[in-house]
């Protein structure tokens, strides 16, 4: 059997402090001959990366921290910001670097949004580096405390896609819309906390440029 192709690269880019974990895990997977990488990313109720042991380099501040690992014959990039995790496994099959994400699930659990009824939302905005994401836990009301707040007819409206709603197969598209102060936002809130054992929550922070003036995006 013909050897593997392996690549042969020359890093000649300057790296910059917030890019030295990332840089750091080319060199080594490359380094090592690995041929897969698998990446993923969740919301998390871990606050630190500690549980995964020392790290081979690691670069922090206030809000969160990167570290390059490794573990199990594979090499680990992972990142936790604001109760975010996104992990990048580095290993010599596609199976292996699979099964150790979903080690770092179990290691990473989501959080519990009974205990503080809130629910994990990605926001996007338009930079000039390209769209950016950052996260956040918001406390949300349930369906039961506020529906009373609604006449009965946009009650029943809502209270129909509340609960046991599902998209259909290929995604499907709900336009919300209603007078300025009459509780779109409550309402939108309590969705996420009735839909949130099956739904990630994304908000556009500038819709009129992340859509308007960046079409592609």
């Amino acid at each position: 059997m013909a050897d593997r192709w392996q690549p042969d690269l020359e890093l000649t880019h300057s790296v910059e402090y917030h890019g030295m974990v990332s840089s750091a895990f080319l060199e080594r997977l490359l380094a090592a001959g690995f041929t897969e990488v698998h990446s993923a990313g969740w919301a998390t109720s871990r606050a630190t990366l500690d549980s995964l042991g020392e790290p081979l380099l690691r670069t922090s501040s206030d809000a969160g921290e990167s570290a390059v690992f490794e573990r199990e014959g594979a090499l680990l990039e992972v990142s936790l910001w604001s109760s975010h995790i996104s992990v990048s496994v580095a290993a010599p099959d596609p199976a292996a670097a699979k099964a150790v994400v979903a080690e770092l699930r179990e290691a990473f659990p989501l959080p519990d949004p009974s205990s503080t009824h809130e629910v994990p939302i990605t926001f996007w905005t338009y930079t000039p580096n390209g769209p950016q994401a950052s996260f956040r836990n918001i406390g949300v009301p349930g369906w039961d405390e506020i529906d009373s707040n609604y006449a009965s007819t946009t009650r029943d409206q809502l209270a129909g896609i509340m609960r046991g709603f599902q998209p259909s197969r290929g995604g499907q598209l709900i336009l919300w819309h209603g007078v300025a102060g009459t509780g779109e936002t409550f309402a939108l809130r309590a969705l996420a906390w009735e839909w949130r054992e099956w739904c990630q929550f994304h908000y556009i922070v500038d819709p009129d440029s992340f859509f308007g003036q960046h079409p592609t995006t």
